[in-house]
């Protein structure tokens, strides 16, 4: 299984090759980050809500196993604040604000913090079974593309890349080994 570690800004990749196939990532990816370009891609079409959230239009899909869901707003046809919502493996609990059952539960996120920042691990409280992946799944292998967001599956894993103001995003994966950037 793929370790990731995070060290001074870089990622430093240690363990065996796994869960992606790691080969030599393209010169725009961070280090240790999957080549996306080994992923056939799917419509986003098939992923499109019209309305729904305050500002309009927006992409969502669910992850493999349906543990949690991601999406992103289209605003003017952009695609901006990329975030994951739901039991995502890896966010610190720490994090995560206490929960008071049935009538809040704690949900983890991975949120987008600004154009051209880093993503980061938190969380909010929401009814519970609200936030659980209702959009379709992406398929193991598949990629989702639009504009500068990449978010591609693998059984056990999610990685996002918003290529927006730099090379931001995260990959999250089942064990917990789960990293923002």
């Amino acid at each position: 299984m793929m370790h990731i570690k995070q060290s001074i800004g870089a990622f430093v990749v240690g363990g065996t090759l796994g869960l992606f196939g790691f080969a030599a990532p393209a010169l725009a990816d961070p280090p240790g980050f999957p080549d996306l370009d080994s992923f056939m891609a799917v419509d986003p079409g098939a992923y499109l809500h019209h309305g729904g959230r305050a500002s309009g239009d927006s992409i969502g899909f669910t992850a493999p196993g349906g543990r949690y869901g991601c999406g992103f707003v289209l605003s003017g046809g952009t695609p901006t604040r990329l975030n994951c919502s739901g039991d995502i493996p890896g966010v610190p609990e720490d994090q995560v604000p206490a929960s008071n059952p049935p009538e809040t539960c704690s949900i983890k996120r991975i949120n987008w913090t600004g154009p051209g920042a880093p993503y980061a691990f938190g969380g909010f409280n929401g009814r519970c079974g609200e936030y659980q992946a209702n959009a379709p799944i992406l398929p193991a292998g598949k990629k989702i593309q639009y504009g500068p967001i990449t978010c591609a599956a693998e059984e056990g894993a999610m990685a996002c890349l918003d290529t927006a103001g730099g090379n931001h995003g995260f990959v999250l994966r089942e064990d917990g080994n789960s990293t923002v950037f």
